[in-house]
């Protein structure tokens, strides 16, 4: 429903970025560096900058800022660097106009002299009634005159207006009444929605709280709750921003139609109260309560609301602070939608969320303050998960008839029975608990493979589409909780501190892009400059997040051609690399050049009298890889060749793949039962850099040369292995060899390997071996059938697979029989000799699949796999239907 809010956060953004490009013709730059100079500025224009310099900024009062900024020319006033311009004492920003942004100060930890004026209250920082589209960014609050304030309540930021954007700001340290956000509704009329956007943004730990009051975000008030705020508040983290008694509500909702999503709640003694207003969604969030005191979750007032997909967990507090409260409502409930009582919770719809360890996970028809005792009617409670802990208090407490409320799809395990409400239609009671186990990389704990709470839910409405992460749920069988265990991703789920707030103070970089910035300008490391022998050349950008390019032909890349850097490039030969960086919302650096000059030093000379000279590779890669190497023949025309082998060379017929340079005069490469007609003359005494390109599957490769100072050219691609050679597995070693006629000498420096691929090795029947078999012989598990298996029974047995000579292994893919409905255990272990062995993983399958499931371990060096079953699940059969061994 407030999608046109998110819509309007990445059209602001864009614009912001567009106009970081290049600034308007007529646009001016306003330099700031004293207090006077801020008082004096004009009313600005679109595309008019205003650059804060670094200083602290006393008693600028109340102050205005803006002007009639558009999509395409905002208003852009900023610090020069950020954080470093601060404002202390007296002061009260109001940000007017329209497409205003206002990025990077500290309001940190300065008291008005005299204690704070009453302009105040209304904000430190205060967008406008009627200002639109503005953008308050990358700022610091944290202990802003944060004395005691007599007789007055006063608030950090307030929001007028209609589509703005609060991201990565951050708020800590508030120690006098009032909320820290407020977001007001004096304008127009209750039907126009406000669509603005609270992003990204922290609040830090408020530990002085006096009574109701104080709370960190209000959003709306009692006399227009029943407005149109239509607002959306994502990805914010709270940690303890409520960390003290007295005050309930660190988020208190008071208008209709906004979303609350994907946020993080950590270590706060309030919750996310919806006090007032009617048709809000609060979903995808997660709260952990670290069983603090008056740490709760959501509350319900109101009308419609939706709440959905949350986590919730070590959640300590009760009655009004439980982890989620449906309240009653006033009897006598103004049609108006403008009393400071309770609406009675109407139509709540609570589905699919979790409660891990919650001290009360539901109340459900709290009173309210003496004057609520109408029930609510239209309540669901669906698909939601309760794992409860010992000594932990009841799981339902209900305040009214339960067959006012309806149940479906939920599942909830206390392990003292201590249910509160027991019976209820469309509830499960364990035993056996949700199985909820914490999951170390998404942070939080989700149901297992074997969990009941799997294809439990049934369906909503609206109709729940996807889980706590973002990601879509299947169209049916779906599972109860905010976590669907069968599709697969991270998706969405907790923030960290270093996920928000200022990117000075310690949120994430890119997240404000000054007008007119450009991408610094690539560096090359080593520089340009004389070398021997190839050159590994990184390039680098001081611009964070900033994307790099480059050639080494001499043409100039841009934004979209040349090569994507992704590693360092490697200079064989002689050449000029040229590079660019890019980055959304910034200009396109300069091309950076550096121009290399390899002349190779020392190197290998043999002649024929040295025979054929081979030398292992690092690995011996059965899979697609690359060699490189640099060459040089004494003689033009000559006969020289170097080529690769699966073991040592003792003559041509071993080499599966060469180059050569040729009695021509020419260099060409083998392909199949002959040489490839060539047109790449070589002179004597000159360093070639070659380049192979090797698919050992398919017995085809593809070779290059390249000449000093020149491009790299194509001596063949597709070539075929030499005949011989056609039905080789691995390749091991690279071997040279010089002929007596004409003679001459070769020079050779090291090979060097690389982009090496994995590949599943070949084993046959008769290399398979097993401690022991039922009559299902161990030889079924490599014919491709998964209908054909081996089996032995016992804690043990062991099936051995041979890989004909060491190789390196470094996964396994098994498949086992009813691997659907049972799990089996089983350990892999590693030889090189047999008789060795080193244990590499220990595991159990998934208990989903009859398919092969992949098992990654370290890579390792050995000739011999072995796969020690411990039965499964349900017996002590060892039963693999088939075996894959994968590796370099």
């Amino acid at each position: 429903m407030n999608s046109g809010a998110f819509a309007r956060y990445r059209q602001l953004l864009l614009a912001a970025a567009l106009a970081a490009l290049t600034l308007p013709a007529h646009a001016a730059r306003h330099d700031v560096y004293t207090t006077a100079d801020l008082l004096a500025l004009p009313t600005l224009a679109a595309g008019d900058t205003v650059v804060v310099h670094d200083g602290t900024y006393t008693d600028v009062g109340s102050l205005t800022l803006g002007g009639a900024g558009t999509a395409s020319a905002p208003i852009t006033i900023y610090a020069a660097n950020p954080g470093a311009a601060v404002f202390a004492g007296s002061t009260h920003i109001v940000l007017s106009g329209s497409w205003v942004t206002f990025a990077g100060f500290r309001f940190d930890g300065q008291t008005a002299a005299g204690g704070m004026p009453g302009t105040e209250k209304w904000g430190i920082v205060q967008t406008a009634s009627r200002s639109s589209d503005c953008r308050v960014t990358n700022c610091m609050f944290r202990d802003f005159n944060a004395g005691a304030v007599s007789g007055n309540t006063y608030y950090w930021f307030v929001v007028q207006g209609y589509r703005h954007t609060l991201d990565h700001n951050s708020f800590e340290g508030k120690t006098t009444a009032g909320a820290s956000v407020v977001f007001a509704t004096p304008e127009a009329d209750r039907n126009t929605p406000r669509a603005h956007v609270f992003a990204h943004n922290y609040f830090g730990p408020r530990t002085v709280i006096g009574s109701n009051g104080y709370e960190g975000i209000r959003v709306g008030d009692s006399a227009h709750q029943g407005w149109n705020m239509a607002s959306v508040f994502e990805f914010n983290y709270f940690y303890r921003a409520i960390y003290a008694a007295g005050e309930p509500e660190l988020v208190s909702n008071k208008s209709a139609y906004n979303t609350y999503r994907d946020n993080t709640f950590v270590e706060n003694r309030a919750q996310l109260a919806l006090r007032h207003g009617d048709n809000c969604v609060v979903e995808g969030n997660f709260f952990f309560g670290a069983n603090l005191a008056n740490s709760g979750g959501v509350r319900i007032i109101g009308q419609n609301h939706v709440v959905r997909n949350n986590y919730f967990q070590d959640l300590a507090g009760t009655g009004i602070t439980a982890a989620l409260v449906v309240q009653k409502g006033d009897p006598n409930w103004p049609a108006t939608d403008d009393a400071s009582t309770y609406e009675v919770a109407n139509n709540a719809r609570i589905f699919h969320n979790t409660f891990l360890n919650c001290a009360q996970p539901f109340f459900l028809g709290r009173n309210s303050s003496g004057t609520g005792a109408l029930d609510p009617v239209g309540v669901e409670v669906r698909n939601n998960i309760v794992q409860s802990t010992t000594g932990a208090g009841v799981v339902f407490n209900l305040g009214y008839d339960s067959a006012a409320i309806a149940f479906s799809g939920d599942y909830v395990y206390h392990p003292d029975g201590n249910y509160g409400v027991t019976g209820l239609p469309g509830v499960t009671y364990g035993p056996p608990s949700p199985d909820l186990v914490a999951d170390a990389s998404l942070g939080y704990a989700i149901p297992s493979s074997t969990s009941p709470v799997l294809g439990l839910a049934t369906e909503t409405t609206p109709a729940t589409t996807l889980d706590v992460r973002a990601l879509p749920r299947p169209a049916s069988g779906k599972d109860a909780g905010c976590y669907e265990r069968e599709v697969t991703g991270i998706g969405s789920g907790p923030l960290t501190r270093s996920d928000v707030g200022p990117e000075f103070y310690g949120g994430p970089a890119g997240s404000f892009t000054p007008p007119g910035a450009q991408v610094a300008a690539p560096l090359f490391n080593p520089p340009a400059g004389s070398y021997t022998g190839t050159q590994s050349v990184t390039i680098a950008t001081t611009t964070t997040g900033a994307a790099i390019r480059y050639t080494l032909d001499g043409s100039a890349p841009t934004a979209s051609t040349g090569t994507l850097y992704a590693g360092p490039v490697s200079v064989a030969t002689s050449a000029t690399l040229k590079a660019i960086a890019t980055k959304s919302g910034l200009a396109d650096s300069t091309v950076s050049t550096a121009a290399y000059t390899i002349t190779p030093t020392g190197g290998t000379t043999i002649t024929s009298a040295a025979g054929f000279v081979s030398s292992a590779l690092t690995s011996a890669p059965s899979g697609t890889f690359t060699v490189e190497f640099d060459a040089l023949s004494s003689v033009s025309p000559a006969n020289a060749v170097i080529g690769l082998s699966s073991g040592a060379a003792t003559g041509y017929t071993s080499l599966a793949c060469m180059v050569r340079f040729n009695t021509t005069g020419r260099i060409d490469a083998r392909n199949g039962g002959s040489f490839v007609a060539s047109a790449i003359p070589f002179a004597a005494n000159t360093v070639y850099h070659f380049r192979l390109v090797v698919d050992v599957p398919t017995h085809t490769y593809a070779a290059y040369v390249t000449a000093p100072g020149g491009s790299e050219q194509t001596i063949g691609t597709n070539l075929a292995f030499r005949t011989e050679q056609a039905a080789v597995t691995q390749l091991s070693h690279v071997a040279w060899n010089v002929n007596a006629t004409p003679g001459g000498a070769l020079t050779y420096w090291p090979v060097t390997l690389t982009s090496v691929s994995a590949a599943k090795f070949s084993i046959a029947a008769s290399a398979v071996s097993a401690s022991a078999n039922d009559g299902n012989v161990p030889a079924n598990t490599v014919d491709g059938s998964l209908a054909t298996r081996w089996s032995a029974q016992g804690d043990g047995q062991w099936i051995q697979y041979d890989l004909g000579a060491v190789r390196t292994p470094a996964w396994i893919r098994l498949a086992f029989l009813n691997g659907d409905t049972r799990t089996s255990s089983f350990d892999v272990q590693l030889s090189s000799n047999g008789s060795s062995w080193t244990t590499v993983y220990t595991g159990s399958s998934s208990g989903t699949t009859t398919a092969l499931e992949t098992y990654n371990f370290p890579n390792a060096a050995a000739r011999y796999v072995r796969v020690i079953g411990h039965g499964n699940s349900v017996n002590t059969w060892n039963s693999i239907t088939e075996t894959e061994v994968w590796g370099y």
